[in-house]
């Protein structure tokens, strides 16, 4: 694959994934220069796993997501608006509180 397909790529996962991100790149007109940048990091990153024995796909496996098609992490500012997030945030929650109130020796939790 060549470093335009993979910007290509790139571009339309970061719209999907990261669309802040995208939208802060395009906005500063520095899009095309990431994208060259994430598509060249990996192609030297996948160069130096085969020089070390793996796979072309090997190698892709293992440095796709690093710099072309990392996932979206939501930061402090961004507001986690899937079901799967607000779930986690709302079992981490009362996990704390159950430690802090010690409820695991006075019996189960039941939530209703």
């Amino acid at each position: 694959m060549n470093l335009n397909n993979w910007k290509s790529m790139a571009k339309a996962h970061w719209k999907e994934f990261q669309p802040e991100r995208y939208k802060a790149l395009v906005k500063l007109h520095k899009l095309g220069d990431a994208l060259h940048e994430a598509a060249e990091k990996t192609h030297l990153e996948m160069s130096e796993l085969e020089n070390q024995g793996y796979s072309t796909e090997d190698a892709w496996q293992m440095t796709r997501k690093k710099y072309l098609l990392p996932r979206e992490v939501p930061g402090v500012e961004e507001p986690m608006n899937n079901q799967g997030a607000k779930l986690i945030q709302e079992v981490s929650q009362i996990m704390s509180f159950e430690e802090e109130q010690d409820l695991s020796k006075s019996g189960p939790l039941v939530i209703y």
